[in-house]
Formats: C-alpha cells, sequence, structure tokens
C-alpha cells in the first residue's frame, strides 16, 4: 500500500510557516534594520597622524583600504556628516579585540589591523561595509613610499597623488589607483580586478589571476606590463616610452588608442586580440587556429608582436 503524501506535505508547510513567523519576529525585534543582527558592535575612530613621514606601511588583514583627501570624500557618501582634521585615520573598532594601531619608526608610519578574537568568535554577522575599512584622510600626497596589504579587502588611491614607490596587493580584493604620478607602481591580486586612470609612471606592473585589468590614460616612461590569467585586459589611451606588453591565457585583449615607442606586445593563449594604434608598426603576428587582420608594415618602424593560439586578431591604426 502507497502511504499518502499529505501529511508530509501538510508538515512542509506548517515548518515554512513556522519559519516565516521568526523572521518577522525577529526583524520586528530590530526594528526592520538589518544592522540590529551585526554580532560586534563597532565605533568610528579618528586617529590624528601628528608626526612626519616619508613611508607608510597599511597592514589593512581584511580590511578595505581606502587613501584620499578631504576634498575628494564626495564619492563616499558615508563620510559626508563626519568632522574630520586631517591627516588621520579613520577605523572602525569594537574598543576591545578589534582595533586599528598606528606607529612610527624612522620616519615610517605603519598602520596595522589587528583582530584578537579567538576563531569561534569571528562567526557572526556584520551587515555594514564600512565596518570594515581603514580611511587615510591626508593633506599632502607626496612622499616617498606607499605600501598597502589587504587579504580580501579592496584597495584605493582616490585622489590625485605624487608618490616615488607604490605597491598594493590583495588576496580578493580590488585595486584601485587614480591620478597617481610615480617612479614605480605594483599592483598584484588573485580574484580581483586592477584598475588604473589617468596616471603617470616610469614602471607599472599589475597582475591578477581571474580579475580584469581595464586601464585609461596610463603614461609609463620606461616599462608597462598588465597581465591576468582568466581576465580580460582593456585599455584606452595608454603610452609607453619604451615598453608595452599586455598578456593574458584565456581572456581578451582590447584597447584604443595604444602607442610604445618600442614597440607593443599582446599575448593570448584563447582569447581574442583586437585595437587601435595610435601610430604604424611592423607587425610579428603568430596565430594558429584564429583569423588575422593587420594593417602594412611601415618601413623601419617599431615591431608590434602579436601571439595568440586559437583567438582571432584585428589591429588597426588610429
Amino acid at each position: 500500500m502507497v502511504k499518502s503524501k499529505k501529511p508530509w506535505v501538510f508538515a512542509a508547510l506548517l515548518f515554512l510557516a513556522i519559519g516565516v513567523i521568526l523572521i518577522t519576529v525577529a526583524f520586528y525585534s530590530v526594528g526592520f534594520h538589518v544592522s540590529g543582527f551585526n554580532t560586534v558592535n563597532y565605533e568610528p575612530e579618528l586617529t590624528p597622524l601628528d608626526r612626519p613621514y616619508d613611508k607608510i606601511i597599511i597592514d589593512g588583514a581584511s580590511c578595505d583600504v581606502i587613501i584620499m583627501t578631504p576634498q575628494t570624500r564626495s564619492a563616499f557618501p558615508e563620510y559626508q556628516d563626519l568632522e574630520i582634521t586631517s591627516p588621520c585615520v579613520l577605523s572602525y573598532n569594537d574598543g576591545n579585540s578589534i582595533f586599528t594601531e598606528c606607529g612610527y619608526r624612522d620616519r615610517v608610519l605603519y598602520i596595522t589591523r589587528r583582530d584578537l578574537r579567538p576563531w569561534y568568535e569571528r562567526i557572526g554577522y556584520d551587515f555594514r561595509t564600512e565596518s570594515e575599512q581603514i580611511v587615510l584622510f591626508l593633506d599632502d600626497m607626496h612622499f616617498d613610499a606607499l605600501e598597502v596589504q589587504s587579504a580580501s579587502g579592496n584597495i584605493w588611491l582616490y585622489s590625485a597623488a605624487e608618490i616615488k614607490q607604490v605597491q598594493f596587493e590583495s588576496t580578493s580584493g580590488e585595486l584601485f589607483a587614480k591620478d597617481l604620478t610615480s617612479d614605480s607602481l605594483t599592483m598584484k591580486t588573485t580574484s580581483g580586478n586592477v584598475c588604473v586612470w589617468t596616471s603617470n609612471s616610469e614602471h607599472i606592473l599589475l597582475q591578477t589571476t581571474s580579475g580584469d585589468v581595464m586601464l585609461d590614460h596610463v603614461h609609463t616612461g620606461d616599462t608597462f606590463h598588465a597581465m591576468t590569467v582568466s581576465g580580460e585586459i582593456s585599455a584606452a589611451a595608454i603610452t609607453s616610452q619604451n615598453t608595452l606588453t599586455l598578456e593574458t591565457t584565456s581572456g581578451d585583449i582590447s584597447f584604443t588608442g595604444l602607442d610604445a615607442a618600442n614597440g607593443p606586445v599582446f599575448e593570448t593563449t584563447s582569447g581574442d586580440i583586437e585595437g587601435s594604434l595610435s601610430t604604424g608598426k611592423r607587425f610579428s603576428v603568430k596565430c594558429i587556429s584564429g583569423d588575422v587582420e593587420v594593417p602594412a608594415d611601415v618601413p623601419h618602424a617599431p615591431l608590434c608582436v602579436i601571439q595568440s593560439t586559437s583567438g582571432d586578431i584585428e589591429i588597426t591604426i588610429e
């Protein structure tokens, strides 16, 4: 005899109804504000920076790190109502186990995020994005070096700056630099995107594994190398006075207004390569199964090297 399915259906509907009621009661208890479910009570803290420095080193743990001047905080509405006397560091702490330390040694400013909770206390919820952020409000964006590390957070340099050495590293966060002038810019992440806009550097190295590389109006005086494994590279108005290499494994490479004094290099395995160069070149093309369309060689022009296994290649001259 086949047993009726009705009791099981009724039980499932009953448990579903109970779950909906419990969720409604929980939201009612916190005034229907999702932040009421946070298991850590963070408080904002402003730490003045009252000593001179030539270098800044930031260990952000899993925090986002934002570096900007007070004048550019209009891009972040959550900071509009804060009374800020810069230079300072804005961080969010629980007053006990989670805090941000600032210290100086040999004209180096160290900013470190500490989380001293045991692992079982880290299991919880926090629905506020700003609670895991370190924000530097700096009046003077001219100094020698900036090094920032974060395990899973984003790193943003969001104001015009002249910094000789810049290095950003994150595991899964996005890296972003805008209006930067430097001698050396290095940005490395595993699964995040890398974005550089309106910047000028002697040496640029951009590296990500599964993220995209996005470039707009970037100039280098010597070497420019951007690489990703499964992400795409898109570039507009990129120039180099020496070498320029865009490299990906399975992603596409697209560009406009690109040029390099000693000739650009484009390398991909299964992605397409499509774009426009500012000036004519000689072309060395290696492609196994894709379609190829490149302009005629210009005698004595720099050599443009293009390599693709199964992707299409289409290059034009502006």
